[in-house]
């Protein structure tokens, strides 16, 4: 084991929200696509991910599922108007990660709910949902896949997904959308995501050849816009 060491510091590394997603985004939803993000991260990088490209709107209410270790489904409100644009406009610097986690943790309310709860929140009161990977794969065991469609049509984030949860989404997304005679598409750039990619309507790899062998679809630019070409080009 390495010892003797002289600690300098800690080297953190930046990932901002590309210039030219939030436009993409403002394009899908306005042509009245459903928008989603799907992702390894930290839920509270994905909800800041989420509002700070409008994928969700700045005052919107969210629900977050997380599960605990004793496999139980914690719900909790998530109020936006409780943080300020530090949050929101995440900056990635150290001092700004430690607020930003205090922020979010101080917008949640713990609530007690049922998924006919759930459900009446998200159409009578405007809310959104948000589900960290265990929770969403245990709600849809605990619900079906009947009832776990209902929630997906207000679902907006999914964070802390392996590559097999992100299959699961995808794969529950088309269950319910299809009947409807819509299509999934997915856009992913690493080889955690080619399961899904796989299993989408349409799977665009970006960026990376990992998981390029997996989509039918794939741009070298590290950017999600390709994605409008294709639904241009295939009037999907």
């Amino acid at each position: 084991l390495e010892k003797d060491l002289t600690f300098i510091g800690l080297l953190l590394f930046k990932n901002p929200i590309k210039e030219s997603t939030k436009p993409v985004i403002k394009q899908l939803r306005s042509c009245l696509y459903d928008t989603a993000i799907i992702t390894g991260d930290n839920i509270f990088t994905a909800i800041s991910v989420a509002y700070g490209t409008e994928m969700i709107d700045k005052n919107q209410k969210l629900l977050v599922a997380t599960q605990n270790k004793n496999e139980k489904i914690s719900w909790q409100e998530f109020d936006p108007t409780n943080i300020n644009d530090q949050f929101l406009k995440k900056q990635y610097e150290v001092h700004s990660i430690a607020s930003s986690v205090k922020l979010a943790t101080s917008a949640l309310r713990k609530i007690e709910t049922s998924f006919a709860n759930v459900l009446r929140q998200c159409k009578e009161e405007g809310f959104v949902l948000a589900f960290e990977g265990m929770a969403f794969e245990t709600c849809l065991h605990q619900f079906g896949s009947d009832q776990i469609g209902l929630l997906l049509s207000y679902s907006v984030v999914f964070a802390r997904t392996s590559a097999l949860q992100k299959e699961i989404v995808i794969s529950e997304m088309k269950n319910f959308h299809n009947k409807n005679f819509k299509y999934v598409a997915f856009v992913g750039d690493g080889s955690n995501d080619c399961r899904a990619l796989n299993i989408a309507d349409i799977g665009l790899s970006i960026a990376n050849a990992e998981s390029a062998f997996a989509a039918p679809f794939f741009s070298s630019k590290v950017d999600i816009d390709p994605i409008l070409d294709i639904l241009v080009e295939g009037k999907i």
